[in-house]
């Protein structure tokens, strides 16, 4: 399976898949979208502690 190209030019990562189809990300998009995954991870952070406590109550 061919794998995606990636180039870093002009302010931007351009990835071009083996379709030939192009997608650009800027610095805002890819920070977007950290901060979206940090903020998911936080919620899953969040369960799993209270999962914790749920377990330590069930002794």
């Amino acid at each position: 399976m061919a794998k995606p190209t990636i180039e870093f030019k002009d302010g931007k990562k351009i990835v071009t898949y083996p379709s030939g189809e192009k997608r650009e990300h800027s610095k805002e998009s890819l920070t977007t979208a950290k901060q979206m995954f940090v903020k998911r991870r936080e919620k899953i952070d969040e369960q799993i502690a209270l999962i914790d406590d749920d377990i330590k109550k069930i002794g």
